[in-house]
Formats: structure tokens, sequence, C-alpha cells
């Protein structure tokens, strides 16, 4: 049948102009496609939904709407998330209204992808006008890992992006200039997150979180959701966090509105939002839409305050603390020398800065290492090599990550330039990303989207909560023997056992699994760790539990905190 064989990826250009008239004939034929396509589409959202939403199914509460946001639904009592597809017949509903007002030939079927037109918007005009093909450009990318299989654009930085094709993102920043023109809009896509630019109207953002900032000259800035329209005023600032079934609006700055244009929704007022306020709409299987007021928070986005917004005050009893523990190499990233950071400890192992994604980040408390801030490379590597004890060791060290993704933040590599890295870790820690089911290139199959991964030779252990992201953490793994350990904040979160020796002769890799050779070709930088590093210290031995919390305490990362009457205030955590 022309349907199967066009969600299983195998019509040719006779059978697509087949199902297009097929489907020019008669609406019932459009409703049975769509229908057919909602089905496949809805159990291949869902397979993402609840693979990534197990990286935050214990969250702290302080951040359980983030993960809510980002994943798409509430933890309910078996720890997963289950709203991404609560209510699918009130999408189903608006998919194929938006079918039938934009008119069949609007919808060609020249890709795999069915979710271009998400929305039925109120009110609608004559969907047969001609009106202007909306344009885009995708300007930056960072870190992005895509699903090539649904995304109908083309994925290069600098592309254009026209109407009728979309974007899936998996993992990663996405920038996306919204006209051609210097002075248009730029939204941002925070993956898992996927847009469309529909040919009738303001690009779509399907799901996931976006992020646009306006300026005083700007006008009006409108795109499209699961729920209806947004509108964003000149001189504003807002994210948007979006679902099949709900849509979470923050207003950083100025206003926006949220114009219900949901089927059969019985709400049809436009829902203000002013600065500093946020407001979360969700519909019923009977497109009743209900929304919930609050605060807005920044911090659950990628902006220039968010990432600002935890510090860490490295305080001379904690650099003492360390000393005092005598590790074998100690880098605080407060300066470099000819674009080398210095070992604290002796005059070896010093670390060269590789590449324009990675640089020290100087500030009035302490100064850090960011990674991540082009598509890379971007790393650190020692050239001297070091020799371990067969049977004990510490890694332990400050880490921010940026967002959710697959990154590599430390190694140790038996590797020689001439050589090929595949094959030469012997420790590895690295984040684990949101997503799973996707393989590619040098990324696997997430089995533990958001965990944090320590391997030792072949044998590897995964912390049995996630890591946060924009905030300060600590993180220490420890090999005593045979056990291996991962100590997050200086609680236990996860083990293992391994006798065999780290090995000798190694050297040091921060920010990205493979240091640069002709032996790799990635479509993403290896992995590259996309946030910041501090107070790195390798030590020769295993230090204790007390001896890591002694340090925690010694460094408590301080966060803005918000009072009652809404005046931030600073607390330590």
């Amino acid at each position: 049948m022309l349907i199967d064989r066009y969600m299983d990826g195998d019509l040719d250009a006779q059978g697509s102009n087949d199902l297009n008239a097929w489907l020019a004939a008669d609406e019932v034929n459009v409703r049975m496609f769509v229908r057919r396509a909602f089905v496949h589409w809805q159990l291949r959202e869902n397979l993402v939904a609840e693979n990534t939403a197990l990286a935050l199914s214990e969250v702290e509460p302080s951040q359980e709407s983030l993960a809510s946001a980002m994943f798409g639904g509430t933890a309910d009592a078996s720890g997963g998330f289950r709203r991404w597809m609560a209510h699918p017949a009130a999408l189903l509903a608006a998919t194929i209204a938006g079918v039938l007002v934009g008119g069949v030939s609007a919808w060609q079927v020249a890709t795999r992808s069915v979710t271009t037109l998400p929305v039925a918007r109120a009110p609608v005009q004559d969907s047969l006008a001609p009106r202007d093909l909306y344009v885009a450009e995708l300007v930056n990318v960072t870190n992005c890992r895509w699903d090539t299989a649904r995304s109908t654009a083309d994925l290069r930085t600098g592309s254009t992006l026209r109407a009728g094709e979309s974007l899936h993102l998996l993992e990663g920043v996405a920038q996306i200039r919204t006209g051609l023109s210097d002075n248009s809009p730029t939204v941002q896509l925070e993956g898992p997150a996927a847009i469309s630019l529909a040919s009738d109207g303001p690009p779509a953002l399907l799901y996931g979180k976006l992020t646009v900032s306006l300026p005083a000259h700007a006008t009006r800035f409108d795109f499209t959701t699961p729920l209806g329209c947004v509108h964003v005023s000149s001189d504003s600032s807002v994210g948007v966090m979006s679902s099949p079934n709900s849509v979470e609006l923050h207003v950083f700055r100025g206003a926006a509105t949220l114009e219900p244009g949901l089927l059969g929704a019985a709400e049809t007022q436009e829902i203000s939002v002013d600065s500093g306020a946020s407001m979360r709409a969700t519909t019923s299987a009977h497109g009743v839409i209900s929304t919930v007021h609050g605060k807005a928070h920044e911090s659950w986005f990628v902006t220039p305050a968010a990432l600002t917004e935890s510090q860490l005050p490295i305080s001379e009893k904690y650099v003492d603390a360390v000393y005092n523990a005598n590790p074998v190499a100690y880098w605080r990233f407060e300066s470099d020398e000819g674009g080398v950071v210095r070992n604290q400890m002796s005059d070896r192992l010093h670390c060269r800065l590789v590449g324009d994604a990675v640089r020290l980040r100087p500030n009035s408390q302490n100064g850090t290492a960011e990674f991540g801030l082009t598509a890379g490379p971007g790393y650190l590597l020692s050239d001297d090599l070091i020799d371990l004890p067969d049977d004990s060791y510490t890694l332990e060290a400050w880490m921010k990550p940026t967002y959710y993704h697959h990154g590599t933040m430390f190694s140790l590599i038996d590797w020689k330039p001439s050589e090929s890295p595949l094959g030469s870790h012997r420790l590895e820690v690295e984040l684990v990303g949101p997503v799973s089911g996707f393989p590619q290139a040098f990324r696997p199959t997430e089995f533990n989207p958001g965990r944090i991964r320590y391997i030792h030779q072949n044998s590897e252990a995964f912390s049995a909560t996630p890591y946060i992201v924009r905030k300060w953490q600590h993180l220490a793994t420890v090999k005593n023997g045979a056990e291996m350990k991962i100590y997050l904040d200086g609680k236990l979160v996860a083990s293992n056992r391994d006798e065999r020796p780290v090995g000798p002769q190694l050297r040091v890799l921060m920010g990205q699994l493979f240091p640069q050779s002709p032996h790799i070709e990635d479509e993403v930088t290896s992995r590259l760790y996309v946030g910041q590093l501090d107070e790195v210290a390798l030590y020769d031995r295993a230090l204790s539990e007390e001896e890591l919390r002694r340090h925690v305490q010694l460094a408590k990362p301080m966060l803005p905190a918000v009072d009652p009457d809404g005046i931030n205030r600073d607390e330590t955590l």
C-alpha cells in the first residue's frame, strides 16, 4: 500500500505522485493517511520521550519541572514520564485540521516528515491565497546530534531552511535566524526538540525547548505550538517548552501571549504573560485547555543569564585541603602560559589548550575551563606521561554541564600522535546524553540517559542519579583495589569491580573523547563536552568518602535564590 511504502521510506517519485493524487481526491483519504502516519509518528516520539525521560526520573524537586518540560511530562508513580503522549486525540485532530485548512497542495509528500503542519490556528484566512514562502537560516550549531531520518532540511551551518522543511535535534544547541536579514530574530533550540517551517505562516515548534530574544526595534515575532500560536512582543526575551499536550511559556523580559488554536478547544482568548512570570497550558483529550501561572525560570534554558547563575567560590581553605591531600596533578585554570595550563603540583603534566572550542574563563572568584564554545575541536592534552599505581587512584573535579549531552570530560589514554586513538582509553569519565535509540558514529545507544559514566579499562559504572545542568557539582571517581566508585557531591552513586590495573605511560585528555587525529572521522567532534570544569585533581591513591565530603563542604556552590516576595538573594547550597 502507498501509505506503508511511504512510512517505510520506500516510496519512489512515481509512488509519491500517486500518493499525492490519492490524497487530493478525497478528504477521507487525507484523514486515513494522517491517522496512520500519526500512529507511526506517535510511536517514534513516545520512544524518544520515554527513553530521555529516564535521565531525570529521580531529579531534585526544584528541578522536576525542568525535567517535566524537557521530556514532556511529570513523574508518575512508576518513576517514568508518561504525559508526553497522554492525549494523542487532541493532537491528531489538530494535525488533520492543519491539513484540511492548509489545502492538500500545500502538503506534498516529498519526504518522510509528517509533522510539518501540527497546528490549526484560529482564525484561519483563505488557505489558498498566495503567501510569501517562509525562509530561515541555520546560523550556529554546538555539538548537535540530529535525527537524520526525520530532518528534511540541510543540517550544515549556514544552510537555508525553506518552507515545508523540518529540523529534529536529538542533542545539542542550534540557532536559527528566522529570515535572511541580519536583523531577523534568532531562535535557539535545545535538544531534544523539533521545529518545522510551514508554507502558510510562522515556524512551528513541534516539541522541546526554544528561546528567543527580541530587541526594542524589532517587530513582534510569532511561532506556533501544538496548542496555539505564541506572540512575542518587541524588546522581550522568552523561553518555551512544548510537548504535544502542553506548552510552558516563561517571560524573562517584556511580554508574550499564547493564542489557543487547537481544534475544538474551549479556550479562545489570548493568554498573556508578563515579565518575570510563567504560564503552563495543558489540554485534555476533549480539547479543554487549563492553565497554571507561576514565576519565570530562566535557569531552565540555555541563556547567558542562566549560564552564570550558579557560581563556584573557591576559598584558600579548599585549595589548601587539596594540596594537603597531595595529588599527582592539580589543574586550577586560573591562567595559561602560552596556551598551556600548569599543573600546580609539579613541573610536569601541564596541559595544552587545543582548538577554538575551549578557553579559560576568569571571574572574580576563580577561573574555570569552558568547553564547547564552538562545534569543536576543543580540549586539553598533556605531552608528559603519567604512571599511576596498579590498584588505586582518584579523579575529582567540579563540573557544570551546559545542557544534557554525551560528552567526555576526562580521560587517560595510551596513545602516540602517530597512532589512531581508537581503543586507547584506560580511564574515562563522561556524561551520557538525553536520547537513546539513535546510534551514530562514536555515539552509542544511550541505555542510561542523563547519567555519569565511569570506565576503567572495559568495566563501567553509571550513576544512579542524573547530573544537573547549569549547576556546579562535585564529581569523584575512585579506584580502590578492585572497587570502582562514583561520588556526586560527596555521595556514593555507583560502584562496580575490576581488578585490572589502569596501565602505565598515559596521557591526560580533557574535553572530548579523542584528540585530533587523521584516523578519526566524526560528524560531531568526538563527544565534545559542553560546559565548565574547575579544580581538577588526580591522585595516586583512593581518597576516602570523608575527604571527598570535606572538599565539597569547603566549596559549596552559590545560586541566586528567590524569596517569596520575589527578591533575589545569594544562597549557598
